[in-house]
């Protein structure tokens, strides 16, 4: 029974998964704040709420099959796409002024992500960097940074581009992180014979290193 839930939702999770990927890229090569722009952005937030939700029921499932490293990691990503993805949206209702309730949610995501990202460094640690262990390390790292980032104060969000930039990043990162975890787990199917071994690492931090250029681009031309 356990097993034909597992595939269920796997099936569902990719199909939508392949929805939400293509949703992502699309509006950023619209108009900001257009019809299309808004229309198309919220299919991609519908999808990717979707795409975690099915992410945090298979890491469960994955830990009473006794596949614990792969529900730890699978886990941290579900946690860690979900929190820029709840904060692109939020901040677009804080925008004149910053509630208590925005600044606590925040704080609740910049604490689960830091202990997901020192349970996956931990973990990293156990299993002697050997396999799935490597994605561990490099993710624990990447959401020590992340944690941080998320526990600033936000009352600033007001100021003129503040806010508008904020909800470009938080889309950019949840789409990193959605295009890492096809990487990781269901892009090795046709990456493995292009890079394998140490070379695996590549697509792995690839989508992160993107989005951290595709953010700057946007803040340099919305500063503009």
């Amino acid at each position: 029974m356990l097993q034909t839930i597992d595939n269920l939702l796997l099936k569902a999770h990719i199909i939508i998964g392949a929805i939400s990927l293509i949703a992502f890229l699309i509006p950023l090569f619209l108009k900001k704040g257009g019809e299309w722009h808004v229309k198309i952005g919220w299919i991609y937030v519908y999808t990717m709420w979707f795409v975690v939700i099915t992410a945090f029921i298979l890491s469960i499932i994955n830990i009473f099959q006794g596949h614990y490293l792969a529900a730890l990691f699978l886990g941290f990503l579900s946690v860690i796409t979900a929190s820029p993805l709840w904060q692109g949206i939020a901040v677009l209702k804080n925008k004149k002024e910053v509630s208590e309730r925005y600044l606590r949610i925040s704080k609740y995501w910049a604490i689960a992500v830091f202990i997901l990202s020192v349970a996956n460094l931990t973990a990293a640690f156990m299993y002697g960097f050997k396999g799935m262990s490597n994605l561990s390390l490099i993710f624990g790292i990447i959401g020590l940074v992340a944690s941080a980032d998320l526990w600033k104060s936000e009352t600033k969000l007001i100021e003129s581009t503040k806010w508008y930039t904020e909800h470009l990043s938080s889309m950019i990162i949840a789409g990193m992180a959605a295009y890492t975890a096809f990487f990781a787990f269901g892009g090795r199917a046709f990456l493995g014979d292009i890079f394998s071994g140490s070379l695996m690492v590549i697509p792995w931090v690839a989508p992160t290193l993107i989005g951290v250029v595709l953010i700057q681009l946007y803040k340099r031309k919305i500063l503009k």
